[in-house]
């Protein structure tokens, strides 16, 4: 009998492992609308291209150079527009403001398991070049940079599932340009290159249901980074004097009331305190912005906050934000969903009068007495959401600005490939 119930549970298992194709070639092509309403208004199409290699030298390694690009489409199409001076059209074509980019990307899945035994420790080396006339990353800041990050990553999943802590490390060397900067002609002249690093641990908890189209969990992201000055000034001595910690703390949540209706609320907070006296403020590129499709929607993109003497926006130094969204299916049969949302947010200054730093003077600016919530400025509207293969949303926002001022708009549309949080 045991030899009969043996055979009864003895089976046969074939495996057969086929490996998947290592070298391949991404190409990917979006879209954003910024101030679609406005005079200044943008239609930002953005290419890219990526070769991948998941087996470097067949040691399981990955190796990923990568090309950006980006064109204003509204700009092209004025180039264009009159036939009856093309020679003129297409002087102002070749003058037309682009961003382009590249970087070589090495990354190792298992770094140093050999050594210390430990799984999946993720090592990412990458030079990097970028030149962007379009303010593509920010309206406010044009910016020519290159150098070098490296990032070791870790899943923490013997503590929690999706619990992740980096360390960063970049070395660059960046000029930037602003609406308050030298203008000859056509000409903009860019701030002198500086020389800086940057150190960044992060700690990244993500317990939402999809990265893309959450519908339930939270997300929590912590990022302190350390940011040295200006390492090409005589002596070097602002390397130090100069330097600060850039905070930023993000979380979301998500709540499926009943079927496809889902309430998310955001919050974001960032400050820049820096570690020593210091006489300049922070360099624009690496400043706090708010307003637009990624914060305070009715506003214009990076509009808010302290602004120069020809009302420029000029970016802060302590970031507040707030966005609570309601989502809901229209025609759900085509993947047509609706929003109704409120944003808020408050961006100030930490200097006083005197050009010098306090951090109680930074509080102070931003909840002045008097009228503690004077700076903070609220918007409310509604929008559309076409989710691509149920996946990825393309949005359509109108936020109206709750508390106006003189010379404000009414409120901003904005056009976007991805939720604003």
């Amino acid at each position: 009998d045991s030899d009969v119930r043996a055979e009864e549970i003895t089976a046969a298992l074939i495996i057969s492992v086929e490996e998947s194709r290592a070298r391949y070639l991404d190409f990917k092509v979006g879209l954003e609308g910024r101030d679609l309403l406005g005079d200044s208004r943008r239609l930002l199409l953005t290419g890219e291209v990526q070769y991948n290699d998941s087996n470097l030298f067949g040691l399981g390694q990955r190796f990923r150079p990568r090309l950006i690009a980006a064109i204003d489409t509204l700009d092209v199409l004025r180039a264009g527009a009159d036939t009856a001076q093309e020679l003129e059209a297409a002087q102002e074509f070749a003058g037309l403001d682009y961003l382009f980019g590249a970087e070589l990307i090495y990354n190792h899945p298992r770094f140093l398991k050999g050594w210390t035994n430990i799984d999946k420790l993720n090592l990412t080396i990458t030079p990097f070049y970028m030149l962007d006339l379009l303010g593509v990353t920010n309206d406010q800041v044009l910016r020519e940079e290159w150098g070098l990050r490296l990032e070791l990553r870790k899943e923490l999943f013997e503590l929690m599932e999706r619990l992740y802590v980096s360390l960063g490390i970049e070395a660059k060397q960046a000029a930037t340009w602003t609406t308050t900067d030298l203008r000859i002609g056509d000409e903009r002249i860019f701030s002198p290159r500086r020389t800086t690093g940057k150190l960044s641990p992060e700690i990244t908890l993500d317990r939402r249901d999809s990265p893309l189209n959450p519908r339930a969990g939270y997300h929590l992201q912590l990022k302190p980074q350390l940011v040295s000055g200006d390492a090409l000034t005589q002596g070097a001595e602002d390397v130090l004097g100069d330097s600060y910690l850039r905070l930023n703390f993000a979380a979301s949540a998500y709540v499926r009331i009943f079927d496809d209706v889902v309430f998310g609320q955001g919050l974001r907070f960032g400050q820049i305190i820096p570690l020593f006296g210091r006489q300049t403020l922070v360099p624009p590129d690496e400043r706090f912005y708010l307003g637009g499709v990624g914060s305070v929607r009715g506003f214009p993109t990076n509009s808010l906050g302290p602004v120069g003497a020809r009302q420029q926006a000029l970016g802060g130094e302590f970031l507040l934000n707030y966005n609570a969204e309601l989502r809901y299916p229209l025609i759900k049969d085509i993947n047509l969903y609706g929003a109704t949302f409120f944003d808020a947010g408050l961006l100030t200054d930490c200097f006083d009068t005197g050009n010098t730093r306090s951090v109680a003077n930074c509080y102070k600016n931003a909840f002045p007495d008097g009228d503690r919530l004077g700076n903070i400025r609220t918007t409310a509207g509604i929008g559309l959401r076409y989710l691509i293969v149920d996946q990825i949303p393309l949005l359509f926002d109108y936020g109206i600005v709750l508390n106006r001022k003189p010379g404000e708009s009414f409120g901003s549309l904005h056009f976007n490939l991805g939720y604003t949080f």
